[in-house]
């Protein structure tokens, strides 16, 4: 997914300027899946809003990504806010239309193999 985060980047600010900042915005490679991303997406929604913004996000990655990027995805994965991956990913780091890359670590039981932070904010 390297190859394409300045695209996924600039496809998360699109989806930001019509739907609102994000508590975490990030591709997360699992330790027990190999080569397939989780895009996870948290923001302050109501939860009957949930289908609609992953179904608006999984449009525009289509839209904006090649095909051999929508393949390594396994999932659109929304997330509340208040969830502990949120929030830990939220206490490591703090990031907003940019990149931090982190590698062979252990978040909430689960193993990240390889994570892309695109955004993370605590709420307000």
């Amino acid at each position: 997914m390297r190859d394409y985060i300045d695209k996924i980047i600039e496809v998360e600010r699109k989806i930001e300027a019509r739907l609102g900042r994000f508590n975490l915005f990030a591709l997360l490679e699992r330790d027990d899946v190999k080569d397939k991303w989780d895009v996870l997406i948290s923001m302050s929604i109501s939860l009957t809003q949930k289908n609609e913004v992953i179904k608006i996000i999984h449009g525009e990655f289509v839209k904006e990504l090649p095909k051999e990027a929508i393949f390594k995805i396994s999932r659109f994965v929304y997330l509340e806010p208040s969830n502990p991956i949120v929030q830990n990913f939220n206490m490591m780091v703090s990031v907003q239309h940019s990149n931090v890359e982190i590698k062979d670590s252990m978040i909430n039981n689960l193993m990240i193999k390889n994570a892309f932070v695109i955004s993370s904010q605590r709420g307000k």
